[in-house]
């Protein structure tokens, strides 16, 4: 933006009994205010060309800066170790839509994570939003997606803050051998239970 500043006086007369009898250049400085939701969101600098007299403002946005914090979750039975994995951290709308499936940053972990220094304001002034996601070879694992992490597969949820990873269920057979040191009886029933599950229960005869 160039804007020019016409028809200022360059000297400033002295006067003696109405006559001028001597004169000094005249010295103006310039300020700049801003107004509006982005004006916060700027450093100005000034400077004055020797030769030219030009003021030169810039302006410099600075987008702020946020961060986005959470913890890695395991539900796996208690296992005492876990391979780090890569999250990453991607830039979202108000909806929680990704915007670009590059992350803004990764980092491995198998516990708590920060990713900091992410810009908080566009340049138009709007709070930006972010989400964090598990990584499966430079790829975002969706919500209920799943991973296989040291050969087992987990499935990956998110919530405010966590990222839980959860063994996939297994179905699993349990075989029965009966033997008979005697005579038979007419009918056996076998009844499977559950511990902790007091409702469950299975009979094959």
């Amino acid at each position: 933006t160039n804007i020019t500043f016409s028809g200022l006086e360059k000297y400033k007369y002295v006067e003696q009994d109405g006559q001028k009898v001597s004169c000094t250049e005249i010295k103006y400085t310039i300020q700049e205010t801003m107004d509006g939701p982005l004006a916060d969101r700027y450093t100005s600098q000034v400077s004055v060309d020797p030769e030219t007299g030009v003021f030169h403002f810039t302006n410099t946005f600075s987008p702020g800066s946020t961060k986005v914090e959470g913890k890695k979750v395991w539900v796996d039975g208690g296992k005492q170790s876990h391979s780090p994995v890569t999250v990453g951290v991607f830039e979202v709308d108000e909806h929680g839509t990704v915007l670009n499936e590059t992350p803004v940053k990764t980092t491995t972990t198998t516990g708590s994570y920060v990713f900091d220094g992410l810009e908080a304001y566009g340049t138009d002034g709007s709070t930006k939003h972010y989400a964090v996601y598990e990584m499966d070879g430079g790829v975002r694992v969706e919500h209920g997606g799943t991973i296989v992490i040291d050969g087992e597969t987990y499935v990956v949820s998110y919530g405010t803050g966590t990222i839980t990873n959860t063994l996939e269920q297994e179905l699993i057979s349990i075989p029965v051998t009966k033997v008979w040191q005697g005579p038979a009886v007419e009918e056996v029933t076998f009844t499977l239970t559950r511990e902790g599950d007091p409702g469950f229960s299975q009979t094959l005869t």
